[in-house]
């Protein structure tokens, strides 16, 4: 692992010593046709901030190496820092690496293929330092058309994620609607379970008093939402604040790979997740349920079977 840190001070930082308002933790693994918007629009978004970039990048071949060094060179003031793995390391242990070196008050995790909007930095800064008991927020999620994309989910239980393992979302519509909190007021800023980490507010207190993510259970998926109940489980609130607005394009990574291989790393990520927040009974449904879908995704993958989508 290459590693290109500009006088970064590793470690916790108090926040009586803070020198940042705000860290941005960014995530590539092949996208080099994506991430240079994104970084502009972070560059033009960021002004007036205290603000540093972090990009993590997973040992990507596709030249986003050389798109994010010519795109630092117009950061307009912006510090800029990368970490360059030799391979793909995962999600989780990625943001991690940037979590460990950031010095600002709040931490975004963005993914890649997200761009801001105007004044959504400063809004955000805004509500959360109103709010000192949110541990984790999460803005509202466009997609590139504009329209709304669903970015608010309950907790999962073992029956909606056993209905997701058997791709029966059209069987039973009403369990998997309850998770997908379908009908949400996204014009309404509330409490809620869990937020999507495409863009993802994290506070130093909170990660002072919990720690980073757990890397060790998660490659991929499963991250946030462990992230966002150990975030109440420590008494922070998660927290939906519609006035910060971004746009996701969505799965620009791991769309690259192929149906069985992203279902092996949900499996894994799900089973880790219900050893860690559920009961004997949910690890027991879930588990006896994960070869059946690898067996699905086999299916799907061989004989391009197109599932229902939520997204």
């Amino acid at each position: 692992m290459l590693h290109e840190i500009a006088s970064g001070q590793k470690g916790w930082i108090s926040l009586h010593f803070r020198p940042m308002d705000l860290s941005i933790v960014i995530v590539t693994w092949n996208n080099a046709k994506e991430i240079g918007p994104c970084l502009r629009s972070v560059f033009s978004c960021a002004q007036g901030i205290k603000c540093e970039v972090y990009v993590v990048d997973n040992g990507s071949s596709d030249g986003t190496k050389a798109t994010i060094e010519s795109t630092r060179n117009n950061a307009g003031g912006v510090g800029v820092k990368t970490i360059w793995n030799d391979k793909n390391t995962g999600f989780a242990a990625a943001v991690d690496q940037g979590m460990k070196e950031s010095r600002g008050e709040f931490v975004l995790l963005l993914n890649p293929d997200t761009e801001l909007t105007p004044g959504c930095l400063q809004k955000m800064l805004g509500y959360l330092r109103a709010h000192i008991d949110v541990g984790v927020a999460g803005g509202k999620v466009l997609n590139a058309d504009g329209s709304l994309q669903s970015s608010v989910r309950r907790f999962p239980t073992a029956w909606d994620q056993a209905v997701i393992l058997l791709k029966m979302h059209n069987f039973f519509p009403k369990i998997v609607a309850k998770y997908f909190c379908e009908g949400f007021d996204y014009e309404k800023e509330q409490e809620v379970d869990q937020v999507r980490g495409a863009y993802f507010w994290v506070s130093r207190k909170l990660i002072e008093k919990i720690g980073l993510l757990d890397a060790k259970s998660y490659f991929v998926w499963f991250e946030e939402v462990d992230y966002c109940r150990r975030a109440k489980d420590a008494g922070f609130k998660v927290t939906y604040v519609p006035s910060s607005v971004a746009k996701h394009a969505g799965g620009a990574s791991f769309n690259q790979e192929p149906s069985l291989q992203k279902q092996r790393w949900f499996n894994r990520s799900m089973r880790h997740y219900f050893m860690k927040h559920g009961t004997a009974l949910d690890v027991i449904v879930v588990v006896s349920l994960l070869p059946v879908s690898l067996a699905l995704s086999f299916a799907v993958q061989r004989f391009k079977i197109q599932p229902k989508k939520y997204v």
